[in-house]
């Protein structure tokens, strides 16, 4: 047995701000498959097919991010977290787009994790103004969702998920529609 040390990183990068970055497939700035831990970073103004900013099928942290006027053509105008395990803390999504999960789409297995952070004027054109979940777990706390919209569930749209919200404000959302806050049609304890 031959232990590679790579397979234990965690990587982080502090203080960086992406502007402008594309990519065709995933991860307008950065696709992640490993561990990796963001701090007072900005990633702005990027756009791919999933995962406007960034595509996570990795374990992703966010630390006092910015987020801000991303767009995937389909999933997760900020970030995408497919397979993934993700946590935000102290972070502003603002005026990201896609289709599905204008802010963050958490989908198939994965977990996430939100504290303390802000989505507003997120917009999907389907379903998900903020955060749409689809088969995963979803855990908010101390956060605010204002002012996000989409076709179904203007703040969340959650469909066979778990999905958690503790201490939290979901306030002026809209629903083309149907239903502005949140619309579920799964599990929510």
């Amino acid at each position: 047995f031959v232990s590679d040390p790579a397979q234990d990183l965690t990587y982080s990068i502090s203080g960086l701000t992406m502007t402008d970055g594309f990519s065709t497939t995933n991860g307008g700035a950065i696709f992640n498959t490993e561990s990796l831990f963001l701090s007072d970073c900005v990633l702005s103004e990027c756009a791919a097919n999933i995962g406007g900013a960034i595509a996570n099928e990795g374990s992703l942290e966010l630390d006092s991010c910015t987020l801000s006027k991303n767009a995937a053509i389909v999933y997760g105008g900020a970030v995408d977290n497919f397979f993934g395990l993700l946590s935000l803390r102290d972070c502003t999504l603002a005026e990201n787009h896609a289709e599905f999960g204008g802010g963050i789409e958490n989908s198939s297995g994965s977990e996430l994790w939100v504290d303390s952070s802000t989505f507003f004027l997120n917009s999907a054109g389907a379903s998900g103004g903020a955060i749409d979940s689809f088969d995963a777990i979803t855990n908010i706390s101390n956060t605010t969702i204002s002012g996000n919209q989409a076709g179904f569930g203007g703040g969340i749209f959650n469909e066979r998920s778990a999905v958690s919200i503790w201490q939290s404000t979901i306030v002026e959302n809209i629903a083309l529609t149907s239903v502005g806050g949140i619309l579920t049609s799964g599990t929510m304890p």
